[in-house]
């Protein structure tokens, strides 16, 4: 296993380890690929996908989980939820 671990660059004071998982191909590529590490990309579309991305993860376990899953406006009240969450904060601004 040591043999695996050495430190980041051979400079044993960067205080990383480059380990089979930090330093591959594989790892870059989806770190690159996030928007904040993303180049090219504006702050407002760079905040609109990371917006995006959060607004599924508030709504899609209210429809699948929540209490009206197997009612008819299951999917129109997780729908209109999420602006509730995301916006709550704004209210006492």
């Amino acid at each position: 296993m040591a043999n695996f671990i050495k430190p980041y660059n051979d400079d044993p004071f960067v205080g990383h380890l480059a380990t089979p998982i930090t330093s591959s191909a594989v790892t870059r590529a989806i770190l690159k690929n996030l928007p904040a590490y993303r180049f090219g990309l504006t702050p407002l579309l760079r905040g609109l996908e990371i917006g995006l991305a959060h607004g599924y993860f508030l709504m899609g376990p209210f429809v699948k989980l929540g209490p009206l899953r197997n009612s008819d406006i299951g999917l129109l009240s997780g729908f209109l939820m999420g602006p509730f969450v995301k916006l709550g904060p704004l209210r006492n601004s």
